[in-house]
């Protein structure tokens, strides 16, 4: 798996709903940072989910997209109550989150509870954690090229979630898990002498702010993984 930090989140989320996009503002720096972020189901039988996302609009080529980042974080909780047999009983919950685009596998995660109850002393209660998380940066521009446009981007999730208890039924062991997942495009405006020689004489300032992007000022923010509480 990969254990790569992911440095480039902003001071400001967005809803990956189009409709809530207000319209861009170049900062100063003419450098910015979307951020797209929600969440999955971490239950049910093994699957592919769909993680629709704006792609990043280059308005008409002012833009330059310069990276997309991508992090998943998943996490398992998971309880029981001791029986005081004395038998030891082996709990696990395992959550696996794989996201790709296309044949593109991106990032793989696997959040693990595995535990052994040993049923000592009087029945009490238990309760168990597992967290796992991954990120990739991709900056080749064969890689970026998929993100950019004026319509979606859809992501594939395989999830799979399972909970097992050995002997079977002795502790009751139950457990449930999540799934956070966040995109940053990282991007700057083309100088004018770069629009000029593309011909299109360099588009002025005003123009940036037709775009369906917000973007979040460049100040960079630590991501925090989720608590499994």
């Amino acid at each position: 798996m990969h254990r790569l930090a992911l440095s480039l989140f902003a001071c400001a989320l967005l809803s990956t709903s189009a409709a809530s996009l207000p319209g861009s503002v170049l900062s100063p720096s003419k450098k910015g940072t979307i951020v797209q972020t929600g969440s999955l189901s971490g239950g049910g039988a093994p699957g592919t989910q769909a993680v629709v996302l704006d792609a990043f609009d280059d308005l008409g080529g002012t833009l330059e997209l310069d990276a997309v980042g991508v992090q998943v974080a998943t996490s398992v909780i998971g309880g029981c109550m001791s029986n005081g047999s004395g038998v030891p009983t082996r709990v696990q919950a395992d959550l696996v989150a794989d996201f790709s685009l296309g044949a593109r596998p991106l990032v793989a995660t696997l959040a693990q509870i595995d535990a052994v109850v040993t049923n000592s002393g009087p029945p009490v209660s238990l309760t168990f954690f597992g967290t796992d998380d991954d990120a990739i940066v991709l900056r080749r521009a064969a890689d970026l090229a998929p993100w950019v446009g004026t319509g979606r981007v859809t992501l594939d999730a395989f999830t799979s979630f399972s909970v097992s208890e050995d002997p079977p039924g002795s502790v009751s062991f139950s457990a449930g898990g999540s799934i956070h997942w966040t995109v940053t495009y990282s991007f700057r405006r083309k100088p004018t002498e770069e629009l000029t020689a593309a011909g299109d004489g360099g588009r002025p300032s005003g123009d940036a702010r037709e775009g369906r992007h917000a973007l979040a000022c460049d100040r960079p923010r630590a991501w925090s993984r989720p608590a499994c509480g």
